[in-house]
Formats: C-alpha cells, structure tokens, sequence
C-alpha cells in the first residue's frame, strides 16, 4: 500500500523519495546540547572540530554551506566528549548513543553526511550500522 505522504520516482538513474508531510513527533528537548553553526562550502579538518570540541565540550553542530538564508537549517550531529573512553560520543537529539568515534572517524562521518566528502567505509558504516537503528 502507498503511503500518501512520500512521492519516489527515478532522476538521472538515482532512486528518491520525497516526504510530502513530515511525521509527527515529540523531542523531548530541542536541541540538548547548544547550536554550534559551521558555514563551509569545503571538509571540516580534523584541528577545526577538535577546537570545537575543546571549546564547547559537548554541542549541537550544525554543518550547512556558506550561502543560503540566514536561518536556514544544515546537518545536525549532537556530540559529547566522553574522557573515559577518550571517543566522540555521537548522539539523537534526544541524547541516545548511536556510537562512539575517534576524532579523524567523526571528521570522516560529519563530512560524508554532510555532503563536504564522500567516504565508501562511512557510507558502509551508515548502511549496516545507523540506518538498522530502530526509532523508539
């Protein structure tokens, strides 16, 4: 059975779906951790989020390109230091773990998600780890 929400179809041998309606949900807080905003048109280096880790500890990073409205949305990552595995906890917005990343691991992830530089072992990673997580 269709659902009237989505609209696919094939464009230049690419397969998409279009959500007409976005589901509706709850986030118990919005964001958790504060909004970093990261303008950039090029891939983040591994110095650049480690100054941003340093300074900020946990956040919110929102990865968008350099031109656009003033207000426009990007790609959300909810991260969190966590010294006593000395990784990157990557979390929901509703501070579910999804995993835990060295930081030139994350830098890979932020920029293959976020469009700045494919990675076939990201891409791996989303297909058989991140995109098997169940909503709850």
């Amino acid at each position: 059975m269709k659902d009237p929400r989505i609209e696919c179809g094939d464009l230049c041998n690419f397969h998409f779906c279009l959500v007409l309606h976005m589901p509706n949900f709850e986030l118990q807080q919005q964001p958790k951790y504060p909004i970093v905003t990261l303008d950039t048109d090029t891939p983040i280096k591994d110095q650049r989020l480690q100054q941003l880790l340093t300074q900020y500890g946990c956040m919110t990073l929102c990865v968008r390109s350099l031109e656009g409205e003033t207000k426009r949305g990007g790609f959300f990552f909810c991260l969190k230091k966590d010294a006593s595995v000395n990784q990157i906890a990557l979390e929901s917005m509703e501070g579910e773990l999804i995993d835990y990343f060295s930081l030139p691991n994350l830098v890979r992830f932020v920029n293959h998600v976020a469009g700045l530089m494919f990675d076939s072992e990201v891409l791996n990673f989303c297909q058989q780890k991140i995109n098997f997580k169940q909503d709850r």
